[in-house]
């Protein structure tokens, strides 16, 4: 198995940190992929992560909708799954939708802990400015993050679109007026 890129690394960290410590024997904590999402969306808007964002048909919260999406963000995830960093869940939320969702293996948290320069310059991304965790949090109509400290929330705007006016004019070509000759017509 191949070792992670710098870039992969520091998301191995960044999703440590969305995921939180773990006991030892005690549950594997995960994170939904539409989290892991509108989280690489607020990065790229941060430029924090070389990452940029294009609407992508997709599967949110069991709807196939348009959502702001990191192509190079999802790549990432499926080499990370792939070589054994990260695993991969498919999910019923108790709105019997189908959600997949993210856990770091030993593995991932051993290699994200090869990365700790990433925790000044990305601190933004994961703790409030009173000392909170930043919990990414997804439903149907949005996405936000929320302090666990303070209960601050913030909108993250993956599923809104700038609306771009749209003007035409109609444009009707000329039509040729039908002629009937009279001897044609049958009284």
């Amino acid at each position: 198995m191949e070792d992670p890129t710098p870039r992969q690394r520091l998301v191995l960290w960044l999703i440590a940190e969305l995921t939180g410590p773990e006991d030892p024997g005690g549950p594997l904590r995960f994170v939904k992929e539409s989290s892991i999402q509108a989280f690489f969306f607020r990065a790229s808007h941060e430029k924090l992560l070389p990452y940029d964002t294009a609407p992508v048909l997709t599967l949110w919260h069991g709807d196939t909708r348009y959502v702001q999406l990191s192509q190079e963000g999802q790549e990432d995830l499926t080499s990370l799954e792939g070589a054994g960093f990260l695993q991969r869940l498919e999910l019923s939320s108790i709105d019997q939708d189908l959600l997949s969702a993210y856990r770091i293996t030993p593995r991932g948290r051993a290699a994200a802990e090869l990365e700790p320069a990433a925790s000044e310059e990305l601190a933004v991304l994961t703790q409030c400015s009173c000392g909170g965790a930043l919990a990414y949090l997804t439903s149907r109509e949005r996405a936000w993050r929320r302090c666990s400290k303070c209960g601050k929330e913030t909108d993250i705007t993956c599923l809104d679109f700038p609306s771009i006016p749209y003007r035409s004019k109609a444009h009707f070509p000329s039509l040729i007026t039908l002629q009937y000759r009279a001897e044609d017509c049958d009284d």
